[in-house]
Order: C-alpha cells, then sequence, then structure tokens
C-alpha cells in the first residue's frame, strides 16, 4: 500500500511525518516500519508554514538516520524496512 497521505501506513518504510489528525504540535515526526510495527520519533525541529526544507533518509542494515537541513534529528536501531 503506498504510505501517501496515511499516518498509519502499512508496509515498510522510513519517513518523515506531520499528520494533523494525530501529531499535535507542529513537529517533524520520523518514523519506521518492518512491515507490522512503527516506530515513530518526535524531532525538535518545529514545522513552519512557508520555510523550505531538505529532508535526507540514510538507510543500512544496522540503523536508519534522519536529517532535516543536514542536521541529524533521529536515530532508529529497531522496527527497520526490509
Amino acid at each position: 500500500a503506498a504510505p501517501t497521505a496515511s499516518s498509519t501506513a502499512a508496509g515498510h518504510l522510513a519517513a518523515f511525518r506531520y499528520a494533523t489528525d494525530t501529531d499535535g504540535a507542529a513537529f517533524w515526526r520520523c518514523a519506521t516500519r518492518d512491515g507490522s510495527t512503527t516506530n515513530t520519533t518526535t524531532t525538535t525541529a518545529a514545522i513552519a508554514t512557508g520555510t523550505e526544507y531538505v529532508l535526507r533518509i540514510e538507510l543500512s542494515a544496522a540503523r536508519v538516520e534522519f536529517f532535516i537541513d543536514d542536521l541529524l534529528v533521529a536515530e532508529h536501531t529497531t522496527q527497520l524496512p526490509g
């Protein structure tokens, strides 16, 4: 299933998320999913209307790293996508 426009996407994924239906504060979320369980981290990077961001995700066999404007904002070592 496509994860677009879903705060509870199925399948395997590594993604940045902000969903007004589930995320109360305006901060970026970093999510990974191993096919059954989702790991979500709320970052300290605020979302500002009208601001452009460079979002980058780096995946390896042991971790997923999330960068916003070249700053590491989260790292996941569990619930990694296959």
